[in-house]
């Protein structure tokens, strides 16, 4: 079974709007943060800017309509990384994945480390109800990015 994981489109996101409503804050990334960037799949670097956002990453007409905080790197471009591919920010991390069905209704979920993520999604995936996945770090529980079937 193909699949892929998807970053955000930062390109579509008005950052300068959003953090005149109080919805984003632009921060500089220290060297103990590892913040990673929902649009790259990867921690942005120490030093360099971030935008720190609240982000609807399940804007369904459903009960499980969800938002929270983001970090997304100023000038990222959207990471696409195929089956066999497990982006850097996932592979390192702890992670929660939740199953929709194409209404947006959680239809399964559970914990992965991302070395073994692709295992999960696999798994997940076997159920033909299940239309995407959200992938989220387990510890925080922010999004991180959602995977679809290929």
């Amino acid at each position: 079974m193909s699949f892929r994981f998807v970053g955000l489109d930062a390109q579509s996101i008005d950052f300068d709007h959003l953090a005149g409503r109080g919805l984003a804050t632009r921060v500089t990334v220290t060297p103990e943060a590892n913040l990673p960037c929902r649009a790259t799949l990867n921690d942005a670097e120490p030093g360099s800017p971030v935008w720190l956002v609240h982000f609807r990453h399940h804007a369904v007409a459903s009960p499980y309509r969800a938002g929270g905080p983001i970090f997304i790197a100023e000038g990222a471009t959207r990471g696409v990384y195929r089956h066999g591919e497990v982006p850097p920010s996932l592979a390192k991390r702890a992670l929660a994945l939740r199953a929709y069905d194409v209404t947006g209704f959680l239809i399964a979920a559970t914990l992965s480390h991302g070395s073994d993520v692709e295992t999960a999604i696999e798994t997940l995936l076997e159920d033909e109800r299940i239309d995407y996945l959200h992938v989220h770090y387990a510890a925080p529980g922010c999004f991180a990015c959602r995977v679809e079937r290929e």
